[in-house]
């Protein structure tokens, strides 16, 4: 969404007048707002104000935010999905250790789990 002139803006002006007024006062007067959208879903929204440029926003820099913002959601998406996937590989390595040693008289038996330091390893 482009606002190049803010003092303008219909939406802002219907839904919160206290905010857009704050915002005149200090000093901003165009606004670009992004959502930040990945797999069909809305992770959240990026807003550009410009308030020390007197040029309002135009059709180029919301081509800009909208570059910017597809690569920042595209970096967020992929460490949200490496979070997730090394959770699992976390819970399926501790699912594979033994929950006890079994009682024996004949064999004395130990063992360690060294846990991986850099991510690989443990096994």
């Amino acid at each position: 969404m482009l606002e190049p002139v803010l003092a303008e803006a219909g939406g802002w002006l219907a839904q919160d007048l206290a905010r857009l007024e704050r915002a005149l006062v200090a000093g901003v007067h165009s606004l670009i707002t992004v959502p930040l959208r990945a797999r069909g879903v809305t992770l959240g929204v990026v807003s550009f104000y410009r308030s020390e440029q007197p040029a309002p926003f135009e059709d180029d820099g919301l081509s800009l935010a909208q570059e910017l913002v597809g690569r920042a959601t595209i970096c967020i998406d992929n460490a949200r999905r490496y979070t997730r996937e090394h959770d699992t590989a976390l819970a399926l390595q501790r699912s594979l250790l033994p929950r006890g040693r079994p009682d024996q008289s004949a064999v004395e038996v130990a063992y360690r789990y060294p846990s991986a330091q850099a991510g690989v390893g443990g096994d």
